[in-house]
């Protein structure tokens, strides 16, 4: 039984990275079995192995503590650039937006009445129908979601700005002439295409 314990310990410490007391108790071996053995002399030979075993750990202490003040230099370093980021940042969002984001405000308090004047505008200029307008005013240009063109055709009828008239079996959206808004239409008499 404690000839297998040993076997197993000794596979660890195989497949295990040596620590720096591990290093020196086999730097002490090694040369103990190198030499042969005499009563003073091994004593002089543990001497001079500890030297060698404690001036490798001061090495590795040593480089620890100088990888360690590189980190902390470069630590260091990174929390002032990131500070100073954190400093443009804050100053970006105190910049004034300027006119384009004043005229984006404008656009999208006023989206609604400048879309509907677009649809206004697409029916004066010929015939066609709902799917048409959608397809013009909601797929091609993106001007607003499918929903809100159906509301925004409604409104525009409720207001009598616009009116459906069937045309070779086929409903079309005709502007009226000027309606409750006071927006301007295309009179019906000067539109040859209706007759």
């Amino acid at each position: 039984m404690v000839g297998g314990m040993e076997k197993d310990k000794a596979e660890r410490s195989a497949t295990e990275k040596p620590s720096g007391k591990d290093r020196a108790k086999k730097d002490i071996e090694k040369s103990m079995a190198d030499k042969p053995r005499e009563g003073a002399g091994e004593l002089d030979e543990l001497k001079h192995n500890l030297k060698i075993s404690f001036s490798r750990m001061r090495e590795d202490i040593h480089f620890n503590r100088s990888q360690i003040e590189d980190l902390v230099r470069a630590n260091k370093m990174l929390l002032e650039q990131v500070g100073s980021l954190k400093d443009e940042i804050k100053a970006l969002k105190e910049r004034p937006k300027g006119l384009k984001t004043e005229l984006m405000r404008s656009l999208a308090r006023n989206q609604k009445a400048l879309i509907k004047q677009r649809i206004l505008e697409i029916v004066g200029q010929g015939r066609f129908s709902i799917p048409e307008l959608k397809e013009r005013i909601v797929d091609d240009r993106n001007y607003c979601s499918k929903a809100s063109f159906y509301r925004y055709i409604d409104e525009l009828k409720s207001n009598r700005n616009i009116d459906f008239l069937s045309v070779e079996g086929r409903e079309i959206v005709v502007a009226m002439p000027a309606g409750n808004n006071g927006e301007a239409a295309p009179e019906l008499s000067k539109r040859e295409d209706f007759v």
